[in-house]
């Protein structure tokens, strides 16, 4: 199954506002929704598996992790929509 997988910092002053469309995006489509903290040795290493250096950022991966689309600070419009699409069509 899908996942959004959602990057942050505690020190982000986008990442609230981030964590509320990624929430929205994962209650919509029905996919799981991760956070991971990068200021984590874990969140370190699953943000590099991306390659992704900073927070915000939002992940639409298949079953087997790898990514369908990837947001690098606030999701647009525009990618709020593909999200959407590619999560109800894919799950």
């Amino acid at each position: 199954m899908h996942r959004l997988i959602l990057f942050t910092m505690h020190s982000c002053p986008k990442c609230p506002a981030a964590r509320e469309i990624a929430r929205q995006l994962a209650e919509d489509t029905g996919l799981e929704l991760a956070e991971m903290d990068m200021s984590t040795p874990d969140g370190q290493i699953e943000a590099l598996m991306y390659n992704i250096c900073s927070a915000p950022a939002l992940v639409l991966a298949d079953g087997d992790g790898e990514p369908l689309w990837i947001v690098r600070g606030l999701p647009t419009d525009e990618d709020i929509m593909r999200i959407r699409r590619l999560g109800r069509r894919r799950r």
